[in-house]
């Protein structure tokens, strides 16, 4: 009898410590995984065309060295990621229509490819605009310019690529003024102290001074990445067609010209933006 009382305690105190080692991992997996989930290491977001990603990224917008570009007196920065990514596609039946205006839309869509870094995409900034949701195939690439105030809210009649009635009007054109702005704004977003100690004021062009572009249009204009018409005349209200937009992203962005092959079965070897186009796939 002694014996079993004896067995019986060695056996109910190796079952209790065996009760409390399982306890504690169990209770210190919890408190890794909530630390964790504080880290954001093993939250999903949204990227490219709205797929899942995990959040550990390296930035892009980190400036090195041997990433600077100097091609004026002005040292402006591009990062790699603007010079070397493609940015357009084309139609499901394997069209560019590079004459068709450019949409509001499609112009976020060219950007958000060139500009995301792998940082969290906030879509509550959405929700201000009545015409604009999470589940649209441009969703992702309006709320990231929103949110890095490449798209700025200006309130007057004519706005900065929002409108003052909250309204965004994704399919809308775009017309030259809006999207020179906009472009303007990408290269800013990585020059803030160039272009912010002083903006060039000198008129480019003679029919852009009372335009709220005027100041980017300027500045694209010195640089030699923005054209006009001649006669020192840009046409700011001109709706720019889907050529025009790549030629512009290009020539701002130092982007190389490259032979590639034709992907698109309206693109003719003849068009003035042939292979700014093909340079963009």
């Amino acid at each position: 009898m002694k014996s079993f009382f004896k067995s019986s305690k060695k056996n109910i105190f190796k079952f209790n410590a065996e009760k409390v080692t399982f306890c504690v991992l169990v209770v210190c997996f919890c408190f890794a995984a909530f630390f964790l989930s504080k880290l954001n290491l093993f939250k999903k977001i949204k990227i490219g065309p709205c797929i899942y990603a995990s959040e550990i990224s390296k930035s892009l917008d980190k400036k090195e060295e041997s990433d600077v570009d100097v091609r004026n007196s002005k040292n402006i920065f591009v990062p790699d990621n603007l010079k070397s990514r493609s940015f357009i596609e084309g139609y499901e039946d394997k069209t560019f229509k590079p004459d068709e205006n450019l949409t509001r839309a499609e112009a976020s869509q060219m950007l958000y490819k060139l500009m995301y870094n792998g940082t969290r995409i906030n879509f509550d900034t959405l929700k201000k605009y009545h015409d604009l949701d999470e589940n649209k195939w441009y969703s992702c690439a309006i709320a990231y310019l929103v949110n890095k105030k490449i798209i700025k809210t200006i309130e007057k009649s004519g706005c900065d690529f929002e409108c003052k009635y909250k309204y965004f009007n994704p399919n809308e054109n775009i017309n030259r003024a809006e999207f020179s702005q906009i472009v303007f704004n990408v290269l800013r977003n990585y020059n803030k102290k160039i272009f912010d100690d002083k903006i060039n004021n000198d008129c480019y062009f003679d029919d852009i001074s009372d335009n709220f572009s005027k100041d980017a249009i300027n500045e694209l204009g010195s640089l030699g990445f923005l054209e006009g018409y001649g006669d020192k005349k840009f046409f700011p209200d001109k709706k720019i067609n889907r050529a025009e937009a790549v030629k512009l992203i290009t020539k701002t962005f130092s982007r190389d010209i490259k032979d590639k092959e034709n992907i698109f079965i309206d693109l003719e070897e003849g068009h003035w933006a042939y292979k700014f186009i093909l340079s963009a796939t």
